[in-house]
């Protein structure tokens, strides 16, 4: 049950960081910029993302952490893909 419940926040806690990365990194004036704002969305929540495997006392196995990256990355694209298609008052760039 812990699993499902890391599993649950660690996607949840991507959604956001993926729905403001594309028009954060497409108002920023040089490349620089844009790459460090998408380095700095991408990767922020990992260090939230470990405490939360440290507090629920999940192993760190091989596959755990396959998984957990491959909800993050999930996360972050449903974010940036889905969420701006279900909120109508958002502008397309």
């Amino acid at each position: 049950m812990a699993h499902l419940i890391f599993y649950a926040i660690a996607f949840a806690l991507n959604v956001p960081f993926g729905f403001f990365r594309k028009p954060l990194s497409q108002k920023a004036s040089s490349r620089v910029v844009k790459f460090i704002i998408m380095m700095l969305l991408i990767h922020i929540p990992i260090p939230i993302v470990i405490m939360l495997r440290s507090a629920l006392e999940i192993e760190r196995d091989a596959l755990g952490i396959a998984l957990s990256v491959g909800v993050c990355v999930l996360g972050q694209a449903f974010g940036s893909r889905v969420i701006p298609k279900l909120i109508p008052c958002r502008q397309k760039a």
